[in-house]
């Protein structure tokens, strides 16, 4: 069952940290802007230090609506 957690902190620092505590999750989704580029998580988490992470990333497009959601799941 999917879990969603809200911590406060820096975003990579954070979710590094909850990555290292939490060694059961199975991936990593992140949503990505519908413009201006990748955010800050999503730039780090897909660039050079994704081979790093203990789990699978996944982007959700920002141009995604909820029905396309709804429609693709």
């Amino acid at each position: 069952m999917p879990v969603i957690s809200v911590r406060h902190g820096e975003g990579v620092k954070v979710v590094r940290q909850y990555l290292t505590e939490h060694p059961e999750v199975s991936a990593l989704v992140l949503g990505a802007a519908r413009e201006g580029g990748p955010g800050p998580l999503v730039a780090h988490f897909t660039g050079a230090e994704a081979g790093e992470l203990p789990c699978p990333v996944f982007v959700v497009p920002g141009s995604l609506s909820e029905e396309d959601i709804e429609r693709l799941s």
